[in-house]
């Protein structure tokens, strides 16, 4: 078995750390993302459901949207 060198070995070290570091980055990102999408999600199903309500009580007899 052969020694590990402790330099080269600190180097990795600091390697995982970048790498780790990155890691919590996009994550961050993704959930962000995922935030960003579901709020556009909800306010285009509410805005469509408003309409869908408007046109069944008559307010929107024809096609405004």
């Amino acid at each position: 078995m052969s020694e590990i060198d402790p330099v080269k070995f600190g180097l990795l070290i600091g390697q995982v750390k970048t790498l780790e570091a990155q890691v919590d980055d996009m994550q961050r990102d993704i959930k962000q993302l995922l935030a960003l999408a579901n709020h556009s999600k909800r306010v285009a199903l509410g805005g469509y459901d408003a309409r869908k309500h408007l046109r069944g009580r008559g307010y929107l007899d024809h096609q405004l949207f």
